[in-house]
């Protein structure tokens, strides 16, 4: 059984692909709209998070990333392996203290950084890698995107991506940063 934490456009969409493939799938959210959702597609919904954790082997976590280190450490406490959705965490705090410990449990813990897996970025990478285009010496990267379409239906301004006390759209858009690092490598 798989935990899916946060059952969002993007949580409910990880329990959809792991329902098609034939997974069991128990989800929280403390959204009661949200949790029928899951309902509706085929998946358990439970109404407390150590609930969903308690029937489960591994977890998605896919709640807004102000609650990711509490959803992780709770998911390790369970015994679960870990995905979880970008960015692994809002603050650095507790990060390495977390990873160790699900070292030291034998448990996966990785980071849904899924361009890096994108057929075009590997080409890049091995092309940058391997000398053919030379030595890059800088970089010029841009991202744009216009945010009232971002969420169809939904105020951009009441989302976990306008709240800076967990990092604001900076982590929404990590995926660019990671991308630039993964080919570059750090600045």
């Amino acid at each position: 059984m798989i935990a899916v934490l946060g059952l969002g456009s993007i949580g409910l969409r990880h329990a959809r692909n792991l329902l098609a493939l034939g997974s069991q799938v128990v989800g929280f959210d403390p959204s009661e709209e949200r949790r029928a959702m899951l309902g509706a597609e085929g998946g358990l919904p439970v109404a407390r998070r150590d609930e969903a954790l308690a029937a489960a082997t591994a977890a998605i976590i896919a709640s807004p990333s102000g609650r990711h280190l509490d959803d992780m450490q709770a998911a390790l406490d369970a015994g679960c392996h870990l995905f979880v959705e970008k960015p692994l965490a809002h603050t650095v705090d507790g990060i390495a203290a977390l990873l160790d410990r699900a070292e030291q449990a034998g448990k996966v813990v990785f980071v849904g950084l899924n361009l890096r897996y994108h057929p075009v970025v590997a080409k890049a990478r091995d092309l940058l890698n391997g000398g053919r285009l030379g030595r890059p010496l800088w970089a010029r990267l841009e991202m744009a995107d216009y945010l009232p379409q971002w969420r169809p239906g939904t105020d951009f301004r009441q989302g976990y991506a306008n709240d800076p006390r967990t990092g604001g759209v900076i982590f929404d858009i990590v995926h660019e940063f990671d991308l630039a690092a993964h080919l570059l490598g750090l600045p």
